[in-house]
């Protein structure tokens, strides 16, 4: 009885997902990169900034998508969700063969990749493994549809492998989605990503090494301007020093925190040069030598690192 209990679950399970391999997918056709450029977020585009935004919205009758909302972007704080949104009214599913009235009502995903033209920056910076890859690592008994949202640390110089991975975000919740991802990313995901010019910037403040920060970050990398135009400050102020979006700096781990160092308010200007395990190396601050704020800073250095990180998407049945 028992074999012929085992026996009827195997058949059954081998009919769901033969029913799921001969589902028709629906899908939204990629957008051209003419009708995506069209939106680019004006504060992105001048600051030479590439990123991304996820949607996702519902099938109607007629085709479209409706109530769209964002589920994910990167870099924040640029308009790329805006962009989005805008571009959603344009979206027609594909149908792929499934019946329209059998999908109504139906939740469908859809991204946009905003590629800033003949920027230096990789559009595509983490590379996953194949669809068959992906879907062996689905999880037991998980729904079709799922998705987790991981920041990774990346190889700082070169290409290599997504490690020491976080999980920001799953769905559904309580399915193991998010550490099947994790799981995955740190054993097929491949990241590379643009390769840093030789020194970067970052400012010290009172908040830099407070004991608030559990991450251990210290200040998010800039790019590092000439001084022939102004200090980093002026230059700041005048909206011209763009972040590196992947790399920051942060306290290494056995290094102390430290409360009572004072920076002032408006903090300390550091540049560096940096060596592919992180360190940094030939500091300067726009203070000079010979400013005793300017040495506080510099006998930091060999407490910081370079770390350099992607924040990526990866789906099941979208």
């Amino acid at each position: 009885m028992k074999f012929l209990a085992r026996a009827l679950v195997v058949l059954l399970l081998a009919a769901a997902n033969t029913a799921r391999a001969e589902q028709p997918r629906v899908d939204v056709p990629v957008i051209s990169t003419v009708e995506v450029s069209a939106y680019y977020p004006d504060r992105a585009q001048r600051m030479e900034v590439s990123g991304w935004a996820r949607i996702r919205c519902t099938i109607k009758a007629d085709a479209t998508l409706g109530d769209c909302e964002v589920v994910g972007v990167n870099p924040p704080a640029f308009g790329f969700d805006w962009a989005a949104l805008k571009l959603a009214p344009a979206l027609r599913v594909a149908l792929n063969g499934a019946e329209l009235e059998k999908v109504v009502g139906q939740p469908i995903y859809k991204a946009f990749r905003f590629s800033v033209p003949d920027s230096k920056v990789f559009p595509e910076p983490v590379r996953p493994p194949s669809l068959a890859v992906v879907e062996a690592a689905r999880p037991a008994g998980a729904d079709d549809i799922g998705m987790a949202t991981l920041t990774c640390e990346a190889p700082t110089v070169g290409k290599g492998l997504a490690r020491d991975c976080v999980v920001d975000a799953e769905g559904p919740m309580g399915q193991g989605f998010g550490a099947a991802a994790k799981a995955l990313a740190q054993s097929a995901y491949q990241v590379d990503i643009e390769t840093l010019e030789p020194r970067l910037s970052f400012t010290l403040n009172n908040g830099s090494f407070s004991e608030m920060r559990k991450d251990r970050l210290v200040a998010r990398a800039e790019r590092w301007v000439d001084p022939k135009y102004g200090s980093m400050a002026e230059l700041r102020a005048m909206g011209m020093v763009q972040y590196w979006g992947d790399a920051a700096i942060y306290l290494r781990e056995k290094s102390p925190h430290r409360d009572l160092i004072d920076f002032s308010p408006s903090g300390v200007n550091v540049n560096c040069g940096w060596t592919g395990d992180g360190s940094l190396k030939d500091c300067k601050t726009d203070l000079g030598v010979a400013s005793d704020l300017g040495k506080a800073a510099l006998a930091l250095v060999d407490d910081l690192k370079l770390v350099r990180r992607v924040t990526f998407n990866i789906n099941w049945g979208q």
